[in-house]
């Protein structure tokens, strides 16, 4: 701990020679502090180069091409023909991802507007399912069917074959000339003379906002059936009101004729009980056709085919009303009414006229009605089933029905101006297979009775 200095001893501090020495370890916190910092920015570096700043992303100067290179002039055409066409093939796939983009997003909606117009449907379909009874069952359960027909075209509105299997079980039923307000008075009383030569029709008519016509004649009729058919039952089990069942296809008033008997309690003071829900006739056609566009207001859209549409229409008018209400000239065939008409509301092309008037005709803008079917050959047959059909009723009812059925009519017809008279539609075939077999039977009393009971 001494030294020797100028031929003398020197005292030695041992802890300054020990600190004069430098050592290379640090601490854990700078050791890890500088990692931290490296990492950053070796992370940083990273970045600049993925985004082409700094350092990193500077790209090198293209040197060029010397001047004394032999055909220069032909490889600076070859590079710049080279980048133009990258460009365009960039610009190319650019637009490829753009119409792709956009032939998804259109995908995308088309599938939603399916599965929504799919949404619509279902519930369409339960409200009607909600709204209807199955024809069997109305069949079954009812002592006296009521038919609607369209006063504008009941022959073609009329089912044949569910008359006959009404006339072969032995149920009583009425035609019921509905609408009939939407018809001049002479076109109606045609129309139901033409059906009282067949079975026994009545006219009726529920214009909005005004008491209804022919209510009180069908109730009439109902009441008059109803005491002759409880008359020799009443100590029976079978004995009580008589039941009326609604039927017809769409558009013909079935649920209004309910409406306005429930509206006014006229339930036949007792006498008469009315189904709760009328049955639907629906075509046996798998498309819709012209019945649905001109009777049910069918959407021009929905036809299958619109020209043949137009075509068979035009061919069942009268020419020169027709031509009056459309205010066009005078045309030689089908394809020749479709060009004026065309030519009339600015169409574009045949097709966009043939939907237009389409549209027109469905819409209701044309005040129509269909003359009475000329009479052929099985006139002897027509008038065997009316006798048939008017045996089913009591002679109380019949009176009832041939006494009002002219007095109805008189001052609820419509104007007879303006009207565009077609020949008579034909009737749609339904399917009557199934409920042949449920309510067909030879008890119809017994099966009906039992159909009600496992409904209610």
């Amino acid at each position: 701990n001494s030294l020797l200095v100028a031929g003398r001893l020197a005292m030695v501090n041992p802890g300054k020679v020990l600190k004069s020495r430098k050592t290379k370890r640090t601490t854990l916190h700078d050791k890890h502090k500088i990692e931290r910092k490296v990492r950053e920015h070796h992370r940083k570096q990273r970045r600049d180069a993925r985004r082409g700043v700094g350092k990193a992303g500077r790209k090198k100067k293209d040197p060029g091409i010397p001047a004394s290179w032999p055909f220069k002039a032909q490889l600076i055409a070859e590079q710049q023909a080279q980048r133009e066409a990258q460009l365009a093939a960039q610009a190319a796939a650019r637009e490829f991802k753009r119409a792709e983009r956009a032939a998804a997003k259109r995908a995308e909606e088309a599938a939603a507007a399916a599965s929504h117009e799919a949404a619509r449907e279902r519930r369409t379909a339960k409200r009607r399912a909600a709204a209807f009874s199955p024809l069997h069952e109305v069949l079954a359960d009812a002592g006296l069917v009521l038919i609607l027909l369209d006063a504008r075209d009941p022959a073609a509105c009329r089912c044949e074959p569910l008359e006959a299997a009404l006339r072969d079980c032995g149920k009583p039923y009425l035609l019921v000339l509905s609408r009939a307000d939407a018809v001049p008075e002479a076109a109606a009383r045609a129309q139901l003379e033409w059906l009282r030569g067949r079975a026994p029709a009545l006219p009726l008519a529920l214009p909005e906002g005004s008491p209804p016509h022919g209510l009180d004649a069908l109730l009439s009729v109902l009441r008059a059936q109803a005491g002759a058919a409880a008359g020799p039952m009443e100590a029976g089990p079978g004995a009580g009101p008589l039941r009326v069942g609604v039927v017809g296809f769409d558009g013909v008033g079935k649920r209004a004729l309910l409406r306005v008997v429930r509206a006014q309690a006229e339930r036949g003071g007792g006498a008469l009980d009315w189904l709760d829900r009328p049955a639907r006739l629906q075509s046996l056609a798998g498309s819709l056709g012209v019945n649905d566009l001109l009777l049910r207001r069918a959407p021009a859209e929905a036809l299958p085919q619109p020209l043949l549409s137009v075509g068979s229409i035009v061919e069942r008018c009268a020419r020169r009303p027709l031509l009056r209400h459309l205010q066009i000239a005078s045309f030689t065939d089908e394809a020749d009414f479709v060009s004026r008409y065309a030519a009339r509301v600015g169409a574009a092309d045949e097709d966009a006229a043939a939907l237009a008037v389409l549209r027109h005709w469905s819409r209701g803008e044309m005040p129509w009605h269909a003359a009475p079917p000329q009479e052929d050959e099985a006139g002897g047959d027509e008038a065997a089933a009316a006798a048939e059909a008017r045996s089913l009723l009591c002679a109380a009812a019949l009176s009832c029905c041939d006494g009002a059925a002219e007095a109805e009519l008189g001052g609820v017809c419509a104007a007879a101006e303006g009207f565009v008279v077609l020949t008579a539609g034909e009737p749609e075939e339904i399917d009557l297979s199934v409920e042949e077999e449920e309510w067909g039977a030879g008890d119809i009393g017994e099966a009906g009775e039992e159909s009600g009971e496992e409904g209610e």
